[in-house]
């Protein structure tokens, strides 16, 4: 072989390695820019829904309110379908009780939480469905994620009419074909 040879083998090895080093970093770039507008995009599915930073040890930003429908009414999902959106842990659950002050302002069917921070969510006493109709209108339902085949974890928030602005939060299973109302964390 000549030099010409060995040169043009040479080049056409390191131009082989250059394109493929290209391309694959190519790949990697719109991956990730797809990635990342496929999340941005994911909450235009929420109806634009507002997180808030309730100044939580964790960081776990609360939505506002409800999952809510186009027509900007609360949705109601069984577990299965509720599954697919950003549901609280019992963790984060557990640390909104621990870490907030819960008022209840009943004559409105609300409940507020009052994080450490002073911000404000409040849950709409909004009940649930089961199979044929709603239930319990005068409690406020959510789902939590969870792994169990039968009984879903579930909150209730309730009263006692006897000691304004107490509530109850009661961690809890329900069925997971009921149709509970969800709040969606960040």
């Amino acid at each position: 072989m000549n030099i010409l040879e060995i040169a043009n083998s040479y080049a056409e090895g390191k131009a082989n390695e250059a394109i493929t080093k290209a391309i694959a970093q190519a790949y990697i770039d719109g991956y990730n820019d797809g990635y990342k507008s496929g999340k941005e995009n994911a909450q235009i599915e929420y109806n634009d829904a507002e997180f808030v930073d309730l100044g939580l040890p964790s960081g776990t930003l609360w939505a506002s309110d409800y999952l809510k429908d186009t027509e900007g009414k609360v949705r109601y999902l069984p577990y299965m379908e509720a599954k697919e959106h950003s549901l609280p842990s019992i963790e984060q659950w557990k640390e909104l009780e621990q870490y907030c002050r819960w008022i209840g302002r009943y004559d409105k069917h609300v409940v507020d939480c009052v994080g450490p921070n002073g911000k404000v969510i409040s849950f709409l006493f909004t009940g649930y469905f089961n199979s044929t109709k709603k239930v319990e209108p005068k409690t406020a339902y959510l789902w939590l994620l969870n792994k169990d085949i039968d009984k879903k974890n579930s909150v209730y928030i309730d009263y006692d009419e006897d000691k304004p602005g107490n509530p109850f939060l009661n961690l809890t299973n329900s069925f997971c074909g009921f149709r509970l109302p969800l709040r969606l964390v960040r």
